[in-house]
């Protein structure tokens, strides 16, 4: 929901972090896939105006650095080229694939990623958060920016922003990018269900 989100607002920030983070997703099972799409979202960030993969963000460096060990730096090198040649359209298109097929349990996610999940770390974590912080992060998740959010539940930006600073804080993360990152990773990619769906 969230890489559509970004990509129909043409923020290619926001989408390369979020195709980064499928990219972590199924890295253990498919590395080139990953490396690739690695290389396809730093490309995004960078047409974007900013450089968000690698240099700021612990978590991509440490997997680029496996990766690279796992594939050799020159296997490595050709899936990140091929990456950064590919149209960000091509990438968001394989991006949205390999979504659907992660939320439809027919993707190879990594072991890591299942590990994670089972580890309960992401509902840790949304246990820290107020109702209203929570409330934040979903629409966050979603695809919704600041700005967005602020709109939608009519409060001021500055009232957003503060929650949404206490979440990143509790997530451990720098950036609504690298939060809907981790959160992918966690597998929170939606709200859980309290309602009965029929």
């Amino acid at each position: 929901d969230g890489l559509a989100r970004f990509w129909d607002q043409e923020d290619l920030w926001g989408a390369g972090g979020c195709v980064a983070s499928l990219a972590l997703l199924v890295a253990d099972r498919t590395p080139v896939e990953a490396v690739r799409l690695l290389g396809a979202a730093k490309a995004m960030t960078a047409r974007s105006g900013s450089f968000l993969l690698a240099t700021e963000d612990e978590r991509y460096a440490r997997r680029a650095v496996e990766l690279r060990s796992l594939l050799g730096a020159e296997a490595f090198g050709a899936a990140f080229h091929a990456g950064l040649e590919l149209p960000a359209e091509g990438a968001i298109a394989e991006a949205l694939e390999l979504s659907t097929a992660i939320l439809e349990g027919e993707a190879p996610i990594g072991v890591r990623t299942i590990d994670a999940i089972a580890s309960g770390e992401g509902k840790r974590l949304l246990d820290r958060l107020t109702p209203k912080q929570t409330e934040a992060f979903w629409l966050l998740v979603e695809g919704h920016d600041a700005q967005a959010i602020a709109y939608r539940l009519n409060k001021s930006y500055s009232a957003i922003n503060e929650r949404l600073v206490r979440v990143r804080e509790v997530f451990g993360v720098d950036s609504d990018v690298a939060l809907v990152a981790k959160a992918a990773a966690l597998g929170l990619v939606r709200p859980p269900r309290t309602d009965n769906p029929e």
